[in-house]
């Protein structure tokens, strides 16, 4: 049986900031559209999606038009997962575990 796990190139670093405290540089990963739905388990049709509705992680634009780049940032796309994260209500558990039995 074949492996059938997908890897991608390393993220591409575009963007070199510095920083007030001292001058040193911080480098920020970006990812590609697919990258970045590989990361979140979506089709990458279903991010363009999102980013047409306003909905997301946040991204860049590298350029003007539409035919510009789109990039992810990954601490971005760690932080939509992030605020997604839901725990389960004790409630919740509770119905489910009475009804198994």
């Amino acid at each position: 049986m074949e492996d059938q796990t997908q890897t991608f190139p390393s993220p591409v670093v575009v963007a070199k900031r510095h920083s007030r405290a001292g001058g040193s540089k911080t480098v920020v990963p970006l990812l590609s559209t697919k990258e970045a739905a590989h990361i979140l388990g979506i089709p990458d049709g279903t991010l363009r999606q999102w980013r047409c509705l306003g909905v997301g992680p946040t991204y860049i634009k590298l350029g003007d038009g539409k035919k510009s780049i789109v990039r992810y940032a990954v601490q971005d796309v760690e932080q939509y997962i992030h605020e997604r994260k839901h725990v389960p209500s004790v409630r919740a558990n509770t119905r489910r575990m009475h009804e198994r039995f």
